[in-house]
């Protein structure tokens, strides 16, 4: 029984997976309303690019996760692009080799001989390049080309010869001579090509290229051929693309390919607006019977992405009631007021059929999920004051920054003394960055109590407790620490 107690006992604390679970935790249930509907409007075609509005970790990805889950995994297939993953590799080269291999391997509803063979044709360009390959002459080709061009010569001087001695050290020494220039330019070819100039190499070659030269089917000296070169693109045409996608399309058939964008609230900004065309340009202007688009976006980030191509208007308005100045110094009423016009809504209105927000939860409903995902992560309930504290000195609350805050908790509870309240701990975690630039002062003398400073303020324990998490140190050894820079380094209060 003590054994099992005690494997009971490791499981606490535990660290929380990050990833988007499928399950709407809010009492509310507005994010399970919400994929409803989504799931509705992609199986009855109605909408061809969805958007998903919510803040940083608001709980996007989850809700994309809710929408898959109600919908049949044998008919709807959702692909997930990382545009933050991918933001370094070009954008339409990655979304067609990534979305291919899906639909190829993962899900196998394509044709995976077709489709790579598709794929490495759209994603390259070739060019045909004629050429006339010449064989090189071996050495008795050459000494054979030279006698035969010599021999009407040789024949004419052997005629003049009447003694038949003379003859035959005559014919003696055309053979030495074409024998020794047979070697030399064997030899000197076999030094071109860096062969070993060996006796039984030469002879090898002689050999080689005598019967290389007798066969028949290697008379022609000459062959023609035609090479071909493959140019790889950096990325596919706008044309390509779009025929790429009307292609899948075609060849899904029965099956519904629900494409999801995910994390462009992470890229920078010059990256949002080059994603975002992309989006726009295949997907929100072309119409597909079986591919649907959800792009999950935080709408202040798209606007700042947009804010270059924003402009000011100037507008008559003759009930201003503001009082200038002008050139000579009389003063007169302001008829004319500025108006900003966002281009980033107007992104926003024109990419989507339809826009869907992600509701944040209520006061209610957070807490309650704290306490549910506290309980995973410590199985326990937590303290009232940790809860307290994370309300108060949150700027604001999202499920990503709960499991975030639960697991550095879960990771400061695992090397920490186990005798500091786990209230200091929370404190600790909100106050760390102003801890971390200036130690000394933050510890003895903190400002990052914000609405808990009342209760905080002149607690004799906030130093010594502050002091251990900071410096990793047992409590009563930090005490000593704080001993020494209250006296060593006295901070001005």
């Amino acid at each position: 029984m003590g054994k099992k107690e005690n494997n009971q006992e490791r499981k606490y604390p535990r660290f929380l997976d990050n990833k988007p679970c499928g399950q709407d935790l809010f009492e509310g249930k507005s994010h399970e309303s919400v994929a409803q509907n989504i799931a509705n409007i992609i199986a009855s075609n109605k909408a061809n690019i969805i958007g998903i509005d919510g803040g940083w970790g608001s709980g996007k990805s989850n809700m994309v996760k809710l929408v898959k889950d109600k919908l049949s995994p044998n008919n709807y297939h959702f692909f997930i692009y990382d545009a933050w993953g991918h933001q370094t590799d070009f954008q339409r080269r990655s979304i067609l080799e990534n979305l291919t291999s899906f639909l190829v391997d993962d899900e196998k509803i394509l044709d995976k001989k077709k489709w790579n063979a598709r794929l490495l044709q759209l994603l390259s360009r070739k060019r045909n390049v004629g050429s006339k390959i010449v064989k090189e002459l071996s050495a008795i080709a050459k000494v054979s080309a030279i006698i035969a061009f010599a021999m009407p010569i040789l024949v004419f001087f052997n005629g003049l010869i009447n003694d038949n001695l003379f003859k035959l050290i005559y014919w003696s020494i055309i053979l030495v001579f074409s024998m020794i220039l047979l070697l030399y330019l064997q030899v000197r070819s076999m030094k071109k090509y860096g062969q070993p100039v060996r006796f039984s190499s030469i002879l090898h070659e002689l050999f080689y290229s005598y019967m290389d030269y007798t066969n028949e089917k290697s008379k022609d000296s000459i062959e023609q051929s035609m090479k071909y070169e493959t140019i790889y693109d950096e990325e596919p045409s706008t044309r390509d693309f779009k025929n790429w996608m009307k292609d899948i399309d075609k060849d899904i058939k029965s099956h519904t390919l629900i494409i999801v964008f995910d994390n462009m609230d992470r890229l920078p900004r010059e990256k949002v607006q080059e994603l975002w065309s992309a989006i726009h340009t295949f997907f929100a202007e072309e119409n597909y019977n079986n591919i649907s688009v959800i792009v999950p976006f935080d709408r202040e980030h798209v606007k700042t992405a947009f804010k270059s191509e924003d402009i000011i208007l100037e507008q008559q308005n003759n009930d201003a009631d503001e009082i200038i100045e002008d050139e000579k110094g009389k003063k007169k009423k302001n008829t004319k007021t500025n108006k900003n016009v966002c281009f980033g809504n107007d992104f926003i209105n024109k990419t989507f059929d339809a826009v869907y927000r992600v509701s944040p939860p209520i006061m209610s409903d957070w807490k309650d999920y704290f306490v549910k995902r506290w309980e995973e992560a410590f199985g326990t309930k937590p303290d009232s004051k940790v809860t307290q504290i994370y309300d108060l000195l949150s700027d604001s609350i999202t499920p990503r920054e709960i499991i975030a805050f639960i697991n550095e908790f879960v990771s400061i509870k695992q090397i920490s003394d186990e005798s500091i309240p786990d209230e200091y701990i929370a404190l600790f975690i909100k106050g760390k960055e102003r801890m971390s630039a200036n130690p000394k002062e933050e510890i003895l003398n903190p400002t990052y109590l914000g609405a808990m400073d009342f209760m905080y303020k002149n607690d004799p324990n906030l130093p010594m407790y502050m002091s251990a998490l900071y410096y990793q140190l047992p409590a009563n050894k930090a005490l000593d620490i704080v001993y020494t820079e209250t006296h060593c380094c006295p901070v001005k209060t």
